[in-house]
């Protein structure tokens, strides 16, 4: 796993807003085993760090079972809004090549400034 070689990202957080805590959801049983195994795997490699609190901000924890049978990890935000399967497929029409990208723990691969 790469590293963004930049600078840190900044983010501004608006003191204003009330901070969003989101429960974590119950998992699928299947899927207890892998999520385990990926959180242990991104502790080991220093990805997540463990905490014993809880900040004033959390977002659930979705499980997400990839074509390769391993588990990856995705915030869930009320936020951030995804397309729908109409929007993505309308702007396909009339293409011609396609491919999957898997931007391997992407999220994880650019630093935060404290």
């Amino acid at each position: 796993m790469g590293c963004y070689k930049g600078p840190p990202l900044h983010m501004d957080i608006n003191t204003a807003v009330a901070p969003v805590y989101q429960q974590s959801s119950l998992v699928e049983f299947s899927l207890a085993t892998k999520m385990e195994e990926a959180i242990e795997a991104n502790v080991k490699r220093g990805v997540w760090i463990p905490v014993n609190h809880a900040g004033p901000w959390a977002f659930a924890n979705v499980p997400v079972l990839k074509h390769t049978s391993t588990v990856d990890h995705t915030l869930s935000s009320d936020t951030y809004k995804s397309r729908t399967l109409d929007q993505v497929l309308s702007e396909l029409a009339g293409g011609c090549i396609y491919g999957p990208t898997d931007l391997k723990a992407a999220y994880t691969q650019i630093p935060v400034d404290g």
